[in-house]
């Protein structure tokens, strides 16, 4: 049995580097030290990116979250159904592979860099001066972990109004792929402003998700299923004043029971 994991907070290997060429844009798949967890990471930040190997439950397929001694990759199997969405001042924007694509989203406007255990994305959003930079690395905390430090940035002159941050994810492990179990704990958390287990819905802070299964929503739950489901969390901030910045921590790994 394999656990794959993901973790927010809202205060707060090593292997060779593979960049695939998309649309323009540069890719990275990232290793752990140990080996054992990669993670596919496209320009704008989210999941997705490389070729899984031959031998893989999906060959071909984008890595999302990879575990190297069984093959076997986290959301691979069906949609690749991953992404992330901010807003400020009423506007928001998202990027994901089958999670509604990339609306109002530009970038890298700093870049995209990579090494073979770190990636980092600085990304825009468009009609705003707000600036989204995601630094994938592995975790200090675990070493079965990626933490992707996300930091908000506003570039204007102006302070900016609601500031959110949203993440989603469809989980699809194997050998069950599409019967989930999925566990989300310590909420009410400082800046959490939604919660539940739909990992399908696209990551527009703005928008609506519906929950798979009921009992779900904005509540802690543990190993609610089987079900074809996944997390969806969004993060709410305040006002951000003029050059001012927040950051937070996303983790991501997967392990053995």
């Amino acid at each position: 049995m394999t656990r794959f994991n993901v973790l927010r907070c809202s205060a707060v290997l090593s292997a060779a580097l593979i960049a695939f060429p998309a649309a323009g844009l540069a890719q990275a798949v990232i290793t752990l030290p140990g080996g054992n967890v990669s993670l596919g990471v496209d320009a704008l930040g989210a999941l997705g990116a490389g070729s899984l190997p031959s031998g893989s439950n999906v060959p071909g397929g984008l890595y999302g979250i990879y575990y190297a001694p069984t093959m076997q990759d986290g959301i691979a199997p069906g949609c690749f159904c991953e992404g992330w969405g901010v807003a400020a001042n009423g506007i928001a924007g998202y990027v994901g592979n089958d999670d509604g694509g990339t609306i109002n989203i530009t970038g890298p406007s700093g870049g995209f860099t990579s090494t073979a255990t770190t990636a980092t994305s600085v990304t825009d959003l468009g009609g705003t001066n707000l600036q989204v930079t995601q630094a994938f690395s592995p975790s200090t905390a675990n070493t079965a972990l990626f933490q992707d430090q996300v930091t908000l940035t506003n570039t204007g002159s102006t302070a900016m109004t609601n500031v959110e941050y949203t993440r989603s994810m469809d989980w699809d492990i194997p050998p069950t792929e599409f019967h989930e179990y999925v566990t989300i704990g310590g909420v009410p958390a400082s800046a959490l402003l939604f919660s539940n287990d739909d990992g399908f819905c696209v990551p527009d802070p703005l928008g609506s998700c519906s929950a798979i299964l009921g009992g779900t929503t904005n509540t802690n739950f543990t190993t609610a299923g089987p079900a074809d489901q996944g997390s969806f969390f969004t993060f709410g901030f305040g006002g951000l004043a003029a050059g001012a910045s927040t950051t937070f921590d996303i983790f991501y790994g997967a392990a053995d029971n």
